[in-house]
């Protein structure tokens, strides 16, 4: 059997607990251990609410940094593979060029907001729409290829994305 895991959490909880994201058994999910023939993870890393914008990019780089250095020293099994994602493109913090740096990153897929209203636009909870800002880093995530994940935005917010 395949499995095509769509959101993994593995990477914000092995920062969040100081452990391997590959192999520790405190994860619900190492990306290094699988019961599958094969397994692909859409792995995110989350933009943590209580956090301001820049303190979620600064994470973020944490984050990627660690997992890279993971990765190098404990590699991955050839039947398992996952690609990096971001939940909550806020960590944009007004900055274009990062959806550059997040590309570079290996980061394919960006979830526009997690909650409440942003610098990107509106979440799930509220009404409001996607910012100027939003809608230039809509019409910029488009343009470099990236997927963006539209499943935490209002309906306003979702609408606008699909329109632009």
């Amino acid at each position: 059997m395949t499995l095509f895991d769509l959101h993994s959490d593995t990477l914000y909880e092995a920062d969040r607990l100081s452990v391997s994201p590959i192999s520790s058994n405190r994860l619900q999910a190492p990306l290094g251990i699988s019961p599958f023939d094969k397994t692909h993870r859409l792995s995110a890393i989350w933009c943590d609410n209580t956090l301001d914008d820049e303190a979620c990019f600064d994470a973020f780089c944490r984050i990627h940094h660690n997992t890279e250095k993971a990765l190098s020293s404990e590699g991955l099994p050839e039947t398992i593979a996952f690609t990096y994602t971001v939940e909550d493109a806020r960590l944009l913090s007004g900055n274009l060029d990062r959806l550059v740096f997040l590309y570079e990153k290996g980061v394919r897929v960006l979830t526009l907001t997690w909650q409440g209203i942003s610098s990107i636009g509106g979440a799930w909870d509220s009404d409001a729409g996607l910012s100027d800002f939003g809608k230039a880093a809509v019409r910029a995530a488009c343009e470099i290829g990236m997927i963006l994940d539209p499943s935490h935005a209002s309906d306003q917010t979702a609408k606008e994305t699909l329109r632009l």
